[in-house]
Formats: structure tokens, sequence, C-alpha cells
């Protein structure tokens, strides 16, 4: 693969920092790693991303803001070169959600580490790492984590060209399959869940 999209399990509890507005079936579905074993999922998920990348590939993982060092170490034990300053989707002018809005800030970005195996060069080269879209209103979400179409077709257009093999090993929603289809990249995409399989495929037959 020359591209691989990574969006694991965060390592949290997501039932409870999630909203309480923002709870529902996902949580029959989703498959959470116990923080006490997530480094070395971390090691093994990385190294298994390493060995199926071409020798000229991009990466980039979604995590949990309390590990992105335990990411980066893990990325770079496998012999990825990371990027020290993350992408970062900007989800529009939506409203920060916070669990605790008494003394957090809301949270209106996620962020990726980008990687790299080999010497593979951006196709827009300079691009800003800020990628601004608004995110898949609630109601159109078969995924409590869903990223919209667009973003993930912004971020493949950034980093690779049509003809690029896109694999995503935790495909959820889907969304990367279709983003990579509409760009011409062959995809393979998987996930444990028969009941995100189901809802992606009904959406799009």
């Amino acid at each position: 693969a020359g591209f691989l999209e990574v969006d694991p399990p965060y390592g949290i509890n997501l039932p409870k920092v999630r909203m309480a507005s923002d709870k529902g079936e996902l949580y029959s579905e989703y498959n959470e790693v116990a923080a006490v074993d997530y480094p070395e999922f971390l090691l093994r998920l990385t190294h298994e991303c390493y060995r199926i990348a071409s020798d000229n590939a991009w990466l980039i993982l979604w995590h949990g803001a309390e590990w992105y060092q335990p990411c980066i170490n893990a990325l770079q034990d496998a012999g990825f070169f990371t990027c020290p300053v993350p992408g970062i989707w900007k989800k529009g002018n939506a409203v920060g959600q916070s669990n605790s809005p008494d003394a957090n800030l809301g949270l209106s970005y996620e962020q990726f580490i980008y990687a790299r195996k080999g010497s593979p060069k951006l196709r827009l080269p300079g691009r800003s790492n800020v990628f601004d879209y608004p995110g898949v209103h609630p109601l159109h979400r078969i995924h409590r984590t869903e990223r919209p179409v667009e973003l993930i077709r912004d971020i493949l257009n950034t980093f690779v060209w049509p003809g690029t093999a896109v694999i995503c090993p935790f495909a959820g929603s889907g969304n990367t399959l279709v983003a990579a289809a509409e760009l011409h990249m062959p995809m393979a995409g998987f996930d444990l869940s028969e009941q995100f399989r189901n809802a992606f495929v009904a959406r799009h037959t």
C-alpha cells in the first residue's frame, strides 16, 4: 500500500468522555483497547503497518491526545519517519465538546500524526497542516466518530496521486474507501463490526 489511513481505538473509555447527548448504538459495537494494553497494541499495529506499506509510502495515524508520544515512539520503533507537528482537522465552526465544560475548553479539532516509509514526496508540497471541514451531521452518521468524505479526499489529494493503493485497517463508516474510490485509488478496508459494514453497504447501494 502507498497510503495507510489508520484510525484505531484510542485507549480511552469512550462512553465516559463523550457528551451524554452523543452516546448511542456505537458503544455496543465499538471495540476498545484497555489503557494498560495500549502501548503493546500500538507496537503490534505500527509494525504490521510498516510490513504492508510499500517502499515509499505515507501513513496517517489518528490518536487520542494523551497517546501522542507513545504513538510517535511506536511508529519510529517500527521504522517510520515522523513529523513532530501533527495534521489538524478543524471541525468548521462547530462548538467544541467537553465532558467537563466548567473546567475544560471544548474540543473543536482532532489531530493525526503523519509518517513516511522510505522517501515519498507530498503531492501538494507546502500545504497547510490544517484541514478545515465541518463534521458529519449526527442524523447522517453511521458511526459516531465518522469523518466527512470531503476531509479524507483532501488528505488523500495532499499526500498521494491517483493510482496509489490505499489501506484502511479500521474502516468504520467506510468514508475513506469512498474518498479513495472517487480519486481512482485502489483501496481495501477492514472492520470487526458487521453492523458498520452493513450500514456502509446500505448507504452505497
